[in-house]
């Protein structure tokens, strides 16, 4: 598979994903675009395990309003998703079986601690490629418009 497919995969798997929310409360919506611009930094800084953890314990216990709770919890399904079934043989945790056991998160833990240092990496990588198109498209979608205009002009400037 080009990386150019690949490319349109990770978007077309991250559209479906956000289209899917444009229905939900604005507390929920907020929270969300915030959480996907925020864990791609926190995975360069700590790891995937670590942020991954990081997300499921804000899932599982929250973090003020419930809004951001689910909101927590459907970034982790999302990015679990697609690292165990979506992404196909671009993850080396790649599971076509995969089916979520209720604890968001939980699945992915276990191939993260569960294979080597170099499939880590990899699935890191593909990772930060795929948050990329979340975070596109929740600001693109799910954000009030002045928000998303003023967060497309700083990514310009910057």
């Amino acid at each position: 598979m080009t990386a150019r497919l690949l490319e349109q995969k990770r978007a077309e798997a991250a559209l479906q994903k956000i289209e899917k929310l444009t229905g939900k409360a604005k507390d929920f919506r907020d929270a969300y675009t915030s959480y996907a611009k925020s864990l791609p930094a926190t995975i360069l800084l700590s790891g995937l395990g670590q942020a991954v953890a990081m997300a499921m314990s804000k899932a599982a216990a929250g973090e003020g309003s419930g809004g951001n709770r689910e909101a927590w919890k459907k970034l982790v399904m999302h990015l679990e998703a697609w690292l165990l079934n979506e992404a196909g043989e671009a993850s080396p945790y790649y599971d076509g079986g995969f089916r979520s056991n209720g604890t968001p998160g939980l699945e992915l833990m276990k191939k993260i601690t569960g294979l080597d240092q170099r499939a880590y990496v990899t699935a890191q990588a593909e990772a930060l490629a795929y948050l990329q198109w979340l975070k596109k498209f929740a600001n693109a979608l799910l954000a009030e418009p002045e928000k998303a205009a003023e967060t497309a002009d700083a990514s310009e400037a910057g």
